[in-house]
């Protein structure tokens, strides 16, 4: 099994540590609290590091929101550091319409916060399956277009299969899924990434909480003969053909397996709803061939590692062969891994991996003495080390739920060998959280910037036997 052999690699870099060496925090002491067992440098006696936020220096710590490097009002970030409005701060302010405190669509408000994703608003929400809206043709519910299905391509139809069954190359609007399969993707490095903070520059603190483990994740990111999953992007309502320029779209991130006519690929059921709309898919715009669409909560199956990028974006450069899109180069992936993503794998599960992709995997007992196995989650946040490599140590930095960034304690305190576990979370409005389940807890939702790189190249799409089938054709049709 190339997966839990990779994965099992994967999880032998981020384990064991021994816990009577003294530990720094780095540049990121001002927003993690650590407990550690040895002496400190300084000829202190260890106990509790902490230094408050200092906002303005382009840095975000603890319980601030953002930090752009200043402290002008107007540019996103408040002279506070917290964020100014946004989409998903459950207030509406223009040019929103709507604004139900999330990035996911089809729940009554896009994930942009520009539609209330009704019919008759002149907006077609693919996410919620529309196929029209006051368009000429376009059924009382919006969800079919008279003549879509006849088997006749009529105009302003691009295609006419017969059926208005989805990601079979033709859509249930008739026209054409121009739909590309990802290559490459793996974790950026720490330069790779969207901006979070607000200061301009990118953000990827996974790469850093992964450190050298990142290579090995990326070979479970692989897909095709690599064993990792196999993404598509179809693009929806796509105007410009060439993919140069177009001010609204969207771009469907899917599953897929390999179709039965060599070079093309099925949409995987697990990717769809009961009506055959995308579970995941991002509004966006194409400026000059440069994509920009997100943010939405995009779900990375790996394995038995799933992993959800709350406030996803997808970029990249579009390019185009024949008067049709043909690729997608410097693709990018970004978002934000919350921490309670990790704490479900265990050192229990880990070493039993280990056995069967036969692997040795010792990692120590938890340093506070509790009988709870430590967790993925505790390793990225207290750190390890691995043949002087260190790993982790690195917190989250990105406020998602905008009551300021949390902090952690870890505490090392404990037998040679044992593995620091964190024992406290504190929330960014000052709420103390005790206990190793503190990760879980939902009032800690903050995570780790992610950028993820890949390209991505035309494909055909074929029919699935599994694909629901699509809109009713309109009255008339």
């Amino acid at each position: 099994m190339p997966w839990l052999r990779t994965f099992v690699a994967l999880v032998l870099a981020l384990s064991g540590v021994a816990c009577s060496e003294s530990r720094t925090l780095g540049e990121d002491a001002g927003i993690t609290v650590m407990i550690d067992a040895a002496p400190r440098p300084d000829g202190g006696d260890g106990g509790v590091m902490m230094m408050g936020p200092v906002c303005g220096n382009g840095r975000v710590e603890a319980m601030e929101a953002c930090d752009d490097g200043n402290v002008e009002p107007g540019d996103g970030c408040d002279p506070m550091c917290a964020r100014e409005a946004y989409c998903g701060d459950e207030t509406i302010t223009a040019p929103e319409v709507c604004d139900d405190g999330n990035n996911r669509s089809a729940d009554g408000c896009r994930s942009d916060c520009l539609s209330t994703e009704t019919c008759g608003n002149s907006i077609v929400d693919y996410a919620t399956g529309e196929v029209c809206d006051g368009t000429p043709g376009c059924a009382v519910d919006c969800q079919s277009l008279t003549g879509c299905g006849d088997g006749t391509v009529a105009s302003p139809e691009q295609c006419d299969d017969g059926n208005t069954t989805r990601w079979d190359g033709c859509g249930a609007d008739c026209r054409q899924e121009p739909t590309l399969v990802v290559e490459r993707l793996q974790v950026g490095s720490t330069m790779q990434g969207c901006d979070y903070s607000g200061d301009g520059t990118p953000d990827n603190r996974l790469a850093r909480a992964l450190g050298a483990a990142s290579a090995l994740l990326n070979m479970g990111l692989a897909g095709g003969g690599g064993g990792g999953p196999t993404f598509l992007m179809s693009f929806q309502g796509l105007d410009d053909r060439t993919a140069a320029n177009d001010d609204a779209l969207r771009v469907a991130w899917l599953l897929g397996r390999a179709g039965m006519a060599a070079g093309t690929y099925q949409v995987d059921p697990s990717s769809l709803n009961a009506d055959g709309t995308a579970v995941t898919s991002l509004q966006g715009d194409l400026v000059s061939r440069a994509l920009d669409a997100g943010p939405e909560d995009i779900d990375i199956p790996v394995g038995f590692l799933p992993l959800t990028l709350y406030q996803g974006r997808v970029r990249g450069t579009t390019t185009a062969t024949g008067g049709e899109l043909s690729g997608l180069d410097a693709g990018l992936l970004c978002g934000v891994v919350p921490p309670t993503q990790f704490s479900g794998i265990n050192a229990d599960l880990l070493r039993m991996l280990g056995g069967g992709g036969g692997f040795m995997i010792e990692i120590g007992d938890p340093c506070d003495g509790s009988r709870e196995p430590a967790t993925l989650a505790d390793m990225l946040v207290g750190g390890v080390t691995l043949f002087g490599l260190r790993i982790g140590n690195v917190p989250p930095d990105v406020d998602l739920d905008g009551d300021g960034l949390e902090t952690f304690e870890v505490t090392r305190m404990g037998p040679m060998g044992c593995q620091p576990v964190v024992t406290a979370c504190i929330d960014g409005d000052g709420t103390r959280v005790e206990g190793r389940a503190c990760i879980d807890d939902p009032r800690i939702v903050d995570g780790y910037s992610a950028g993820l790189t890949f390209t991505a190249s035309r494909t055909r799409l074929e029919a699935s036997a599994s694909t629901p089938p699509g809109p009713a054709p309109a009255p008339g049709g």
